[in-house]
């Protein structure tokens, strides 16, 4: 995963980023925060937020969009949030994961919930 993300970084820094990219970016940070793995995630953002910033890319509108996921999703994870905001954590009944919210199927193994 860490190889994917250094891939989509030097994309980035060479001035080569794609819609790809991007969508290798959310899935990195979806999966990220199904892990409850707050580092990749946070280089995720910080990678998205670069993008955004990047002056003249056509890409920025988007990127600035998924920098702002990424900020909901830290906002899930970061120790203290998940207790103020009020949400709710279950789990999974057929792989046992740890489910945020309320989703109608499961991330993990793809279980339907409702």
């Amino acid at each position: 995963m860490t190889d994917e993300l250094a891939r989509i970084e030097r994309d980035v820094e060479g001035g080569q980023a794609s819609g790809a990219s991007l969508v290798a970016l959310f899935n990195l940070a979806s999966d990220a925060e199904q892990r409850r793995d707050l580092a990749l995630l946070r280089r995720a953002c910080a990678l998205a937020r670069r993008l955004a910033e990047a002056p003249g890319d056509s890409l920025a509108a988007d990127a600035r969009r998924l920098a702002d996921l990424c900020d909901e999703l830290l906002a899930r994870l970061e120790p203290g949030q998940q207790e103020q905001a009020g949400g709710t954590v279950s789990t999974c009944p057929a792989c046992g994961r740890e489910l945020a919210g309320s989703p109608v199927r499961c991330r993990a193994c793809g279980e339907l919930l409702v």
